[in-house]
């Protein structure tokens, strides 16, 4: 395909793809009927581009997980429920790469020249424009030994959590699936233009999501846009978005793309951090996307990511000076607060430059009852902790549901979104499966120092570092969220597996 070949027509076909998308959700949600639409025109496209070539529906993925938000801008309803389009692209791309590299047939797949004198067995395969489809086997994947332990309890807390709690585990379950993509991934990432590809995409997003997200902030900051009118109830039921008044006219816009943002944003300066001054194009690029990534950061004011974004800073020390790491950590926070005080003092008409909102905000941490959403977590804590210690070695398997006293009313409410990420995994799989997940991440960094050492180039070394810098920040923000575990945490969790995986490490020598 000649668009990704040319990386400045795929990162404005990307971006531009981008704006369409959300358009035509909004738009979709007054015409139910072309949401519809849309959504079985690319179901339909994607199936047949990935019949062609697998990694077609991989990039549709990496753009739908950052474009898509929570995934349900499109989708389309059953009797018995709906299915959002992330998912239906999950299971499309899963299925054809399944079905299309069976595992029960033998041969390779080959490029068109060599599938003409290819063999299957004892039988030659016909040359091209015979009219017959052959599907070939994928390469030989070994799913690490961690990954499938992993697997394993997953599974059962599927099984265990379908028991107690019905078909809120099998949503549970969703989110957790996406780990699957490592598989696939793994292969697609052996080619190092498949890397520039994806990594191309993902950069043309973060400024794209960084303008709606201000575009979001202006609408409600100037009153153009108030909360239960119609554009709020498709960014809130649609987007599955937030737009909450903080004060001075600022209003916290959240996307669930912002969750990948702050991994990608650490990358992104990884990669800066070690550009050297031959480099400009590069160090000009890649700081258009670390302004753009730490406003969008800003902008959704989160007190996880910002925990979590620090700790990924300290880790993008590996493999630098210390000198030059604090050099480029000062500029960077140089950066930081001069966004900082301009969004603030812009969207307050010069009232305050906001760090009497940060300071308020950052104080609920030891002072959780002074916010509503800080106060709820507070009152769910003590009935997961018993959850835990009821049955502290299986769990209570997956959509496990808590009773907590409302910080208001004081009535007794249930959830099932309990905002404790590592205690909520710890509730629902189990000691053993909590075990198993954290020897998964333990492996992982065990993987990544392995590479540090035999990587051939520096930028594979940053690459590395990066990749670690941004699921450390994840780690950390999933102390009081589901971060980690979230549909598009997991998502880039198998980006991380795969880039590790045997399978990937080919690219190094291409």
């Amino acid at each position: 395909m000649e668009l990704l070949q040319d990386h400045k027509k795929l990162f404005f076909a990307v971006f531009s793809a981008f704006f369409l998308f959300q358009l035509l959700s909004f738009l979709g949600y007054f015409a139910p009927s072309l949401s519809a639409v849309f959504f079985w025109l690319v179901i339909v496209s994607v199936f047949c581009l990935s019949l062609k070539k697998i990694d077609y529906g991989l990039y549709a993925l990496c753009f739908e997980f950052l474009a898509g938000h929570e995934g349900h801008l499109f989708s389309f309803g059953f009797s018995f429920g709906g299915i959002s389009l992330r998912l239906a692209l999950f299971i499309t791309v899963m299925a054809v790469w399944f079905l299309k590299f069976s595992p029960f047939q033998e041969g390779r797949e080959r490029s068109p020249a060599q599938r003409d004198e290819a063999t299957v067995g004892n039988r030659r395969c016909p040359k091209r424009g015979s009219g017959k489809i052959y599907f070939l086997k994928r390469e030989k994947i070994k799913p690490s030994f961690f990954f499938s332990l992993f697997i394993l309890f997953l599974l059962f807390g599927l099984v265990r959590g379908f028991l107690n709690n019905s078909v809120f585990a099998v949503k549970d379950f969703i989110n957790y699936a996406y780990i699957f993509l490592a598989l696939p991934l793994s292969t697609f990432l052996k080619d190092r233009q498949n890397q520039r590809n994806a990594y191309v995409i993902f950069k043309a997003l973060i400024p794209a999501i960084f303008l709606l997200t201000l575009f979001v902030l202006i609408l409600f900051s100037t009153g153009l846009v108030e909360v239960h009118d119609q554009f709020y109830w498709w960014w809130r039921g649609i987007v599955i978005g937030k737009a909450t008044f903080a004060g001075y006219h600022f209003y916290r816009i959240v996307s669930s793309a912002h969750l990948l943002v702050l991994p990608l944003l650490l990358l992104c300066l990884s990669l800066w951090f070690a550009s050297g001054k031959d480099e400009q194009w590069k160090r000009k690029s890649l700081a258009l996307a670390i302004i753009v990534g730490t406003g969008t950061l800003l902008i959704n004011f989160s007190r996880a990511y910002f925990l979590g974004f620090f700790a990924g800073l300290l880790f993008l020390a590996i493999g630098l000076e210390k000198k030059r790491w604090l050099k480029a950590v000062a500029v960077f926070l140089l950066i930081f607060i001069a966004e900082f005080v301009m969004l603030f003092t812009l969207t307050s008409g010069f009232k305050t430059m906001g760090f009497d909102l940060l300071g308020k905000r950052m104080g609920t941490l030891v002072s959780p009852e002074e916010e509503l959403s800080s106060a709820t977590r507070l009152m769910i804590l003590p009935g997961l902790l018993e959850k835990i210690k009821e049955k502290p070695f299986w769990g209570y398997g997956l959509g496990m549901e808590i009773s907590y006293p409302d910080p208001v009313t004081k009535e007794m409410k249930k959830t099932r979104h309990l905002d404790w990420g590592w205690l909520e995994i710890l509730a629902e799989l189990g000691i053993f499966g909590f075990l198993s997940f954290l020897s998964l991440i333990i492996s992982l960094f065990v993987k990544m120092k392995e590479k540090l050492k035999t990587a051939p180039y520096f930028t594979d070394k940053r690459i590395t570092i990066g990749l670690g810098a941004g699921l450390t920040s994840l780690l950390i923000s999933s102390i009081t969220g589901p971060f980690i575990f979230h549909a598009l945490g997991i998502f880039y969790l198998s980006l991380v597996i795969a880039y590790l995986s045997p399978e990937s490490q080919e690219v190094n020598k291409i």
